[in-house]
Parts: C-alpha cells; structure tokens; sequence
C-alpha cells in the first residue's frame, strides 16, 4: 500500500492535473484573443486539456537531469511533445473517425498531426516549465501532506472519468446520428432517383407517340403549318402538366424501402434520441424523412454543440457531407442565439 501511494506517485498525479488545468487556461486565452471570445477548450466538458498534463509530466520527469543544458532541453521537450501530440492525434482520429485538430495546411507538416511550427513552441515551452515554472509548482504541492494530495488526486481522478466516459458517450451519439442523417439522405436520393426516372420514362414516351403526328403535320401543305406549330404546343403543354402530376403523386406516395434500410433508421434514431419520436415504419414518404432529417439538425445531441466550438476545424473522415452540414446549422445556431 506505501508502494502503491508514495509521495512521488501522488505527486506526480498532482502535477498532471495542475498542468491539464494551465493547458487549458493557455488554449482559452490564446482563442480569445485570437476569436475574441471564450470558447471552451479541449475535448472534456471540465477545465482540463489532459494532453498537456501527460506531455508536462513526461517532461518533467525525464528532461529534468538534463535541464542546464538549453540545446538538449529544447530538443527533448521539442521531440517528447511532437511523438506525444502525433500518438494523441492518430489514436482520437482512428478511434472516433475524426481528425480534432489538422495542421495539413501548414508548413513541415507530418500527416497533418503535428508540424514543426509547433514543435518549436513545444520546445521553448518545455524549457520554461522546466526552468521556471516546475520549482514553483513543486514549492506549492509541497505545502500540502501526502494524505491531504492524495484525497484531492482520488476526487480529480473520479471527476475526470466520469467526464471522459460522458464525453467518449456524446461523441459516440454524434457518430450515430451521422449514421441517421446518411441513411436518410440516401434515401430521399434514392426516392428522387425513382420519381425522376419514372417523369423522364412517361415523358419520352409521350414524346415518342406524339412525334410522328407532329411529323405528318409539318410535312403538309403552308395553311397547315400553323395548326401544326399549335399542336407541337399543346404537345409541350400536356407533357409539362403530365410531370407535375406524375411528381405530386410520388411525392405524396408511400414508397416501399427495404426492410433492412427501415429498421436501420429505425434503429439508429432509437439510439440516438432515446424515445423515438419519429414514424416508426417500414415505408415513409419523401416529405416524412425530409421532416426527420430537419428534426435531427434542429435537435443536437449532448455535447455537440460543445465539441464543435471548441473544435472549429474539426473534420470528419467517413460522413464528411453529413458531418459539414450538422456543423454549418449548428454553428448558425450559436450565431443566432
């Protein structure tokens, strides 16, 4: 047990909480005076960026016999930050297919997850915490008694769960209800592929039947020429009335969708709204699953709003359509309130 909590365990643990809490205080300050307003950073709703508190730890720890020499410091923190921020950046991308932050657009970059810009940052970071910052934290931890550290670490340990797993649950809802908008959307094309095949069919084949009257008409004498042009008139007038027809009734039609398709966006609006609230059925009209579509982009899911300010340049790997339109109106929702 006095393994399991020695000081230096305990404090090491203090330590990456009170350096996940300065990253984040350093993320919040840096986009307000960039956006000029506060915008909540990091992926947890709690005031925390764990990734800094992992890379200050790592540093720490290991740069720290090495911490007169500037060159190898700068190096170190450069290196250990750039590996740490290129592991995080891949894991978060592979495990919820998307890509949080994307520095493909800036120079001496490596697949878009780190660059050397930050690197550099990382570098004169690790030596001011190193150098300067360390000793003062290290005097304030101190303060306190192994016990008192060690209750405070257990509370900010439970804390921190609890809002990775709520966190880990929203972005997992908000994979789900791209699921949802893609399904739907496939499906309105689908249905507005069979309705316009179906004008286009009916339309040629009153083209076809109609062209050799048409034909026969302007092959006869002058005076009849007329009386021909007025029936090639009609002829256009009859078609256009036949297509708005032909589209009202499948628009207004129930159109049968394979069992499988249903019961998917059946499924998935179950799992990401809960009680569902749509028309639980195996068939649907174009306007029912254009109003589901207009609901689920009226209604967002936990923590997405959230998620998508603090992570304004976010992209999405596998429903990139989806995934900008949820953005685009979200975003205009915040705009407007």
């Amino acid at each position: 047990m006095h393994i399991i909590f020695s000081r230096n365990l305990v404090e090491m643990v203090m330590f990456f909480f009170i350096y996940s809490f300065l990253g984040w205080v350093v993320e919040v300050a840096f986009h307000a005076l960039k956006c000029g307003k506060f915008i909540n950073r990091g992926m947890l709703a709690g005031a925390v960026c764990p990734i800094y508190g992992f890379g200050a730890v790592i540093i720490i720890y290991l740069l720290d016999p090495i911490k007169d020499n500037l060159l190898l410091l700068f190096l170190g923190s450069a290196i250990l930050c750039t590996i740490l921020e290129y592991i995080a950046g891949l894991a978060l991308d592979k495990l919820f297919h998307k890509r949080w932050w994307d520095y493909s657009n800036v120079p001496f970059n490596i697949g878009g997850y780190v660059c050397l810009q930050f690197s550099v940052y990382w570098g004169i970071g690790g030596i001011i915490l190193v150098r300067d910052i360390q000793e003062l934290i290290s005097d304030f931890v101190n303060i306190f008694s192994t016990n008192v550290l060690l209750i405070v670490d257990l509370v900010f340990i439970i804390m921190m769960i609890v809002d990775t797993l709520a966190t880990v649950r929203s972005i997992n809802k908000m994979n789900r209800k791209l699921d949802l908008l893609s399904e739907l959307q496939n499906e309105i094309h689908k249905m507005s592929d069979f309705i316009g095949e179906n004008v286009s069919e009916k339309t040629l084949e009153i083209a076809d039947k109609s062209q050799p009257v048409i034909e026969n008409l302007e092959m006869k004498k002058a005076e009849r020429k007329a009386k021909a042009i007025e029936a090639k008139k009609e002829r256009e007038e009859n078609t256009q009335k036949f297509k708005e027809s032909l589209s009202k009734k499948f628009k207004n039609k129930e159109v049968n969708m394979e069992s499988a398709s249903a019961n998917k966006i059946n499924k998935l609006s179950e799992s990401v709204y809960g009680d569902n609230k749509f028309i639980n059925k195996d068939k649907y009209t174009i306007d029912e699953l254009k109003k589901k579509k207009l609901y689920i982009h009226n209604k967002p899911v936990s923590g997405e709003k959230r998620l998508l300010k603090a992570f304004p340049n976010i992209k999405e790997n596998k429903r990139k359509e989806e995934f900008d339109e949820m953005r685009e109106k979200s975003l205009d929702k915040n705009e407007e309130a």
